[in-house]
């Protein structure tokens, strides 16, 4: 799906649109590479997590001229989940595997990565909220550092 310049691939939302994988794959590989944090962990391990997200289909990655500037994930949370998200007693890869939508499921995103040039931020959350998400409450969480130390958490209408 092609808007405002903005190449988006999101199979949940869009699934007759073709994209490959492999291209999946290979951007958001090189997102995770563009953030200390993340470029840090165990190719296999970065692997596994983001073959997962693309299995899900609970993605929407965005381009921009070929060039990948962001990606968000998400997952489908019953209560139960919800609260042991919160408590992060659920890991990241369990996540991921919740991915069947359904009338007691709150959708939660669980990762947002986004070069860091203002007017990509602002691009995602206008899309997400006018697009992907329209009409749909979205809750996700805050977390200040990577430890954890501060988690917020939010809901929002879209």
């Amino acid at each position: 799906m092609l808007i405002d310049n903005i190449e988006i691939i999101c199979p949940a939302v869009y699934p007759k649109d073709a994209y490959s994988s492999a291209e999946v794959f290979g951007s958001m590989i090189w997102l995770w590479s563009k953030f200390d944090y993340y470029s840090e962990a165990a190719l296999g391990e970065a692997s596994e997590l983001i073959l997962a997200t693309i299995t899900s289909k609970n993605f929407a990655l965005f381009c921009q001229a070929g060039q990948p500037v962001g990606y968000v994930n998400w997952a489908w949370l019953d209560k139960d989940q919800a609260e042991k998200c919160k408590l992060k007693q659920l890991s990241y890869r369990q996540l991921i595997d919740c991915q069947e939508k359904g009338e007691d499921k709150q959708l939660w995103i669980l990762s947002w990565f986004c070069l860091s040039e203002k007017s990509n931020h602002f691009t995602m959350y206008r899309l997400l909220n006018k697009v992907i998400f329209k009409g749909i409450k979205v809750h996700f969480s805050y977390h200040k550092s990577a430890e954890g130390s501060l988690s917020r958490f939010y809901t929002k209408q879209c």
